[in-house]
Protein backbone atom coordinates (compact mmCIF):
# COMPACT_ATOMS: atom_id res chain seq x y z
CA UNK A 1 0.00 0.00 0.00
CA UNK A 2 1.52 3.38 -1.02
CA UNK A 3 -0.09 6.99 0.06
CA UNK A 4 1.16 9.66 -2.01
CA UNK A 5 -0.01 13.18 -2.95
CA UNK A 6 -2.42 13.29 -5.25
CA UNK A 7 -1.45 14.49 -9.22
CA UNK A 8 -3.76 15.68 -11.94
CA UNK A 9 -2.56 12.77 -14.00
CA UNK A 10 -4.29 10.49 -11.52
CA UNK A 11 -7.98 12.34 -12.60
CA UNK A 12 -9.57 9.50 -15.02
CA UNK A 13 -8.49 6.38 -12.46
CA UNK A 14 -10.10 9.13 -9.52
CA UNK A 15 -13.01 9.67 -11.89
CA UNK A 16 -13.39 5.57 -12.22
CA UNK A 17 -13.33 4.93 -8.93
CA UNK A 18 -15.92 8.05 -7.37
CA UNK A 19 -18.24 6.79 -10.22
CA UNK A 20 -18.40 3.69 -8.74
CA UNK A 21 -18.36 4.67 -5.42
CA UNK A 22 -22.04 5.08 -3.58
CA UNK A 23 -22.59 8.37 -2.18
CA UNK A 24 -20.03 10.12 -4.00
CA UNK A 25 -21.33 12.76 -6.07
CA UNK A 26 -19.97 14.19 -9.02
CA UNK A 27 -20.18 18.12 -10.08
CA UNK A 28 -19.62 20.29 -12.55
CA UNK A 29 -15.94 21.09 -10.97
CA UNK A 30 -15.10 17.55 -11.16
CA UNK A 31 -13.44 18.00 -14.53
CA UNK A 32 -9.56 18.04 -15.36
CA UNK A 33 -9.04 21.20 -15.45
CA UNK A 34 -11.48 21.91 -11.90
CA UNK A 35 -8.99 19.14 -10.29
CA UNK A 36 -5.93 21.41 -10.96
CA UNK A 37 -7.48 24.43 -9.94
CA UNK A 38 -8.34 22.54 -6.70
CA UNK A 39 -4.85 21.39 -6.21
CA UNK A 40 -3.33 24.35 -7.03
CA UNK A 41 -5.36 26.32 -4.08
CA UNK A 42 -4.86 23.08 -2.02
CA UNK A 43 -1.39 21.84 -2.24
CA UNK A 44 0.05 19.11 -0.22
CA UNK A 45 -3.44 18.07 0.89
CA UNK A 46 -5.28 15.55 -1.11
CA UNK A 47 -3.55 11.97 -1.57
CA UNK A 48 -4.16 8.82 -3.50
CA UNK A 49 -3.72 4.94 -2.17
CA UNK A 50 -2.61 2.89 -4.44
CA UNK A 51 -2.12 -1.01 -4.13
CA UNK A 52 -0.88 -2.78 -7.27
CA UNK A 53 -0.29 0.41 -9.01
CA UNK A 54 -3.91 0.85 -9.32
CA UNK A 55 -5.49 4.47 -6.94
CA UNK A 56 -7.71 2.48 -4.82
CA UNK A 57 -8.91 5.40 -2.30
CA UNK A 58 -8.62 8.79 -2.08
CA UNK A 59 -9.14 11.96 0.27
CA UNK A 60 -9.36 15.46 -1.24
CA UNK A 61 -8.71 18.36 1.53
CA UNK A 62 -9.11 21.88 1.25
CA UNK A 63 -9.44 24.82 3.22
CA UNK A 64 -11.19 28.45 3.48
CA UNK A 65 -8.26 30.18 5.47
CA UNK A 66 -10.31 29.35 8.85
CA UNK A 67 -11.45 25.90 8.51
CA UNK A 68 -10.64 22.20 6.72
CA UNK A 69 -12.91 20.13 4.59
CA UNK A 70 -12.80 16.59 3.39
CA UNK A 71 -14.10 16.15 -0.24
CA UNK A 72 -14.47 12.96 -2.11
CA UNK A 73 -12.93 10.34 0.75
CA UNK A 74 -13.83 6.78 -1.14
CA UNK A 75 -12.02 3.40 -0.98
CA UNK A 76 -12.93 1.06 -3.31
CA UNK A 77 -15.57 -1.34 -2.77
CA UNK A 78 -13.27 -4.52 -2.72
CA UNK A 79 -10.70 -2.93 -0.36
CA UNK A 80 -13.17 -1.66 2.54
CA UNK A 81 -12.77 -2.67 6.09
CA UNK A 82 -9.12 -2.67 5.88
CA UNK A 83 -8.03 0.80 7.30
CA UNK A 84 -7.54 2.65 4.14
CA UNK A 85 -10.02 5.10 4.77
CA UNK A 86 -9.28 5.50 8.54
CA UNK A 87 -5.62 5.73 7.68
CA UNK A 88 -6.43 8.74 4.98
CA UNK A 89 -8.80 10.43 7.33
CA UNK A 90 -6.05 9.92 10.38
CA UNK A 91 -2.83 11.61 7.96
CA UNK A 92 -4.96 14.22 7.03
CA UNK A 93 -5.82 15.21 10.57
CA UNK A 94 -2.24 15.45 11.68
CA UNK A 95 -0.97 17.36 8.97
Amino acid sequence: MIIREMKVEDWQEMINLWQTTEGIGLGSSDTIEGLERFLNRNKVMSFVCEIDGKIVATIMCGHDGRRGFIYHLAVAKNFRLQGIGKSLVEMRCKS
